[in-house]
């Protein structure tokens, strides 16, 4: 990442220790900035996604499958608005996990939820087109398209 400038991705559930990668990073002279942290959404303690945000590093809301984990990410994303750091979500799914195991792959969830139900539903809340447009253009652009 300092040579290239590439964002760095962590699957880290929990905050104390996508806390503590940030701050190896940044020890190693690594920009905050750079770190996505991926599946930031398990971690209920609100204030890690604070302490992160404020260092500029991304927070991936990535469970966006079902109607119960769009209920979360609306409200964590409610919360970063609040907290003025919308500009540092990140909104992706899990989903697909075709597995082999099972006749046809099993369960195949579609990838077309996000847009499907999960914007329909922060328009619903409240949130705007210049917001969502932040979150899903915007954001991705800082984070890898630099």
């Amino acid at each position: 990442s300092m040579q290239t400038g590439a964002a760095i991705g962590s699957h880290t559930i929990a905050g104390h220790v996508a806390q503590k990668q940030v701050e190896l990073m940044e020890e190693e002279g690594v920009d905050p900035s750079r770190f996505v942290w991926i599946h930031a959404m398990a971690e209920t303690d609100f204030n890690y996604h604070l302490k992160l945000a404020a260092k500029g590093s991304y927070l991936g809301y990535d469970w966006a499958n079902n109607i119960e984990n769009d209920r979360i990410c609306i409200d964590l994303v409610r919360k970063a608005r609040e907290s003025n750091f919308i500009e540092r979500i990140l909104i992706s799914m899990d989903s697909g996990w075709y597995n082999p195991r099972y006749k046809n792959g099993g369960h195949i969830n579609g990838y077309t939820h996000i847009s499907d139900c999960l914007l329909p539903m922060l328009l619903k809340s409240g949130f705007d087109e210049k917001e969502i447009n932040q979150i899903m253009h915007n954001n991705l652009f800082e984070v890898f398209g630099r």
